[in-house]
């Protein structure tokens, strides 16, 4: 995990994915947020796996 200062972003979700969110949020006992960060670090990682990139 970084310890680089956290800034705030804003997405738009369609409400079936939202739904869902909140859903698993509930159920994993987890915040939105984290989810969020959790799905952009995975989909990073994946990214720079694909491009040959370090972390």
């Amino acid at each position: 995990m970084t310890t680089n200062k956290a800034v705030p972003l804003t997405i738009t979700l369609d409400e079936a994915d939202r739904a869902e969110l909140d859903q698993l949020a509930k159920i994993t006992e987890r915040s939105l947020a984290h989810l969020a960060r959790e799905a952009i670090r995975e989909y990073l990682a994946k990214q720079r796996a694909r491009l040959g990139k370090a972390s």
